[in-house]
């Protein structure tokens, strides 16, 4: 059903938390007009916010019959008619293997938002799909862990592309993931698994993302920055800088998110403090 709504959820101008992407409104695709969108996802959101899904997923089809099309992973929707043609949609996919395989077979057209959607969607199934992996046989493993392997590679060689939120999404699910492989090292003494790249690479991949972020910090909204301090603490990871002054990552978020902490969400605040 994609991302629930809790509490701390900050809302933009129209009443709700999705952003528009892509171009202006396509009106030869899309027959609703702007604020007909927006009350539409706005009710849908309440619909979900009181469990009646059959109403949202009603919402849902209206607004892409009428030419509207939503991401509940990332909390994107498009009516420039660019969004329903890009990359996998992963939102059918219900374990890390499909996903992983949906992803796959899309190498070659992973976007930038397409990869940072598929490891927040794979930190999100793996907690829940260590007992099946333990089973899972030797050569499924293997080939697991060779297409999580290349998406791997192609994410780490286009992260210096990735716009700010697509990459504090990205450092945040990398971040998990790490935490998960390590899990499963500890409880199978140090037995290998389809993730185990996460953490001997540990070191680059989060060097690797604060070297494309430090630069653009300022390009980074509230919840960008708390996502992206939380990674790091979570990875428990502080990355070198090349500054003269010997200050790290985390000076940097500091400088940039004093001033922006009236905007945080109560969630991007305990992030931060965390």
């Amino acid at each position: 059903r994609g991302r629930g709504r809790g509490r701390g959820i900050k809302l933009n101008k129209f009443g709700h938390d999705y952003n528009k992407i892509g171009g202006p409104t396509n009106e030869s695709i899309c027959k609703l007009p702007e604020d007909g969108i927006h009350a539409l996802i706005r009710e849908r959101i309440q619909c979900r916010r009181t469990r009646d899904f059959e109403q949202a997923d009603k919402i849902k089809e209206k607004l892409k019959q009428n030419g509207v099309h939503m991401d509940d992973n990332l909390n994107e929707w498009s009516a420039d008619g660019t969004m329903a043609g890009r990359g996998p949609d992963m939102r059918s996919c219900q374990t890390v293997e499909e996903a992983t395989q949906m992803a796959y077979e899309h190498l070659d057209v992973m976007t930038p938002r397409d990869m940072s959607a598929f490891w927040t969607i794979t930190s999100r199934f793996l907690p829940n799909s260590h007992g099946r992996m333990d089973i899972m046989h030797h050569d499924q493993q293997s080939q697991l862990t060779n297409k999580q392997n290349a998406l791997f590679s192609r994410t780490m060689d286009r992260i210096d592309v990735f716009k700010p939120r697509y990459l504090a999404q990205t450092a945040l699910a990398f971040a998990k993931i790490v935490k998960y492989a390590d899990g499963r090292r500890k409880r199978h003494n140090n037995e290998g698994g389809p993730h185990d790249i996460f953490i001997e690479q540990k070191e680059i991949i989060f060097q690797s993302i604060a070297n494309a972020a430090s630069p653009r910090l300022s390009q980074f909204d509230g919840q960008g920055l708390s996502n992206l301090a939380y990674a790091y603490a979570l990875a428990e990871f502080v990355p070198s800088s090349d500054d003269d002054d010997e200050s790290t990552l985390f000076d940097h978020l500091a400088e940039k998110t004093i001033p922006l902490l009236d905007t945080f969400s109560p969630q991007g605040i305990s992030n931060i403090v965390w």
